[in-house]
């Protein structure tokens, strides 16, 4: 019998693919005016290693989920 492949998704920062079980969703700016506002927002995945980069939090308007297995 075959194995399962693990379903994986890309990283929207560091484009390295990982399990999406270890993946934080993120609400993103659609787009951003010159006076620093938003008028809409959509989401998308990221890594565990991105979500602490300065640049990163910097973009991100706020976590949407919590991955659902955190690595150890």
């Amino acid at each position: 019998m075959a194995k399962r492949e693990i379903k994986k998704g890309v990283c929207s920062f560091c484009i390295n693919s990982y399990p999406y079980k270890e993946m934080y969703t993120v609400n993103m700016p659609m787009h951003r005016f010159e006076d620093g506002s938003t008028r809409d927002v959509y989401r998308t995945i990221c890594c565990e290693k991105c979500i602490d980069k300065k640049a990163t939090k910097e973009r991100i308007l706020g976590i949407h989920e919590e991955p659902k297995e955190k690595k150890s």
